[in-house]
């Protein structure tokens, strides 16, 4: 008479629990990953002729992975409202921050004058155009997203910093009440880091789906 088969069925795909290491290892994964996707996005949007569109796509698909990941398969709740907020905040400063920084390190300084300062819908608030000329008649029409505020004036004279690869326009200086760069870079930074914290703690944390 044979002994009766004891040994516990084999289990397969999601019902299979995932080893330290390789949950380690996909946590560390994701929470590189969304972070870096808002980062991206944020500065697609800085780009024009229809990147901007590019931008909100990649940054709204990386909200999306994230509220999902977090929420839905690993069933942290909590995560996936934190991850959510402080991802799409992190688009709001990565994007300026980074265009910022980027044309004060790098941007061409030109002269120019402001010869009109145009309010485009003042329904909806301020939206700003200015346009400015430079020397050699070039003109530029930049937006509130270039630093047109109320600080400019017509037949101002202004330093405009402009890209020397022709791909972002011509950025016009800070107003006295504009906060240092270094506010901007220190809470994206800070965004940054929290995103991806919240996202590895959901993934080291993740509950098992229930069971009817």
């Amino acid at each position: 008479m044979g002994l009766p088969d004891t040994a516990p069925p084999a289990t397969t795909g999601p019902e299979r629990p995932l080893s330290p290491t390789r949950r380690l290892l996909g946590s560390s994964a994701w929470a590189c990953a969304i972070p870096v996707l808002f980062v991206l996005g944020a500065l697609l949007a800085q780009y024009p002729h229809g990147l901007i569109v590019v931008g909100v796509i990649v940054a709204l698909a990386a909200w999306a992975t994230a509220a999902v990941l977090t929420g839905g398969i690993w069933h942290r709740a909590g995560a996936a409202v934190l991850v959510s907020c402080s991802g799409l905040a992190l688009t709001l400063f990565a994007g300026p921050g980074l265009y910022e920084a980027y044309m004060k390190a790098v941007g061409d300084p030109a002269p120019a004058v402001v010869t009109k300062v145009v309010d485009r819908d003042g329904r909806r608030g301020a939206d700003l155009f200015c346009t400015v000329v430079e020397p050699t008649g070039t003109v530029h029409v930049v937006s509130q997203q270039e630093n047109c505020f109320d600080h400019i004036r017509p037949a101002q004279r202004v330093t405009i910093r402009k890209d020397p690869l022709g791909l972002l326009d011509p950025r016009l200086p800070d107003g006295p009440d504009q906060p240092p760069l270094e506010v901007t870079v220190w809470i994206a930074t800070g965004l940054f880091v929290l995103t991806g914290a919240t996202v590895f703690y959901a993934g080291q944390r993740r509950r098992p789906a229930k069971t009817a």
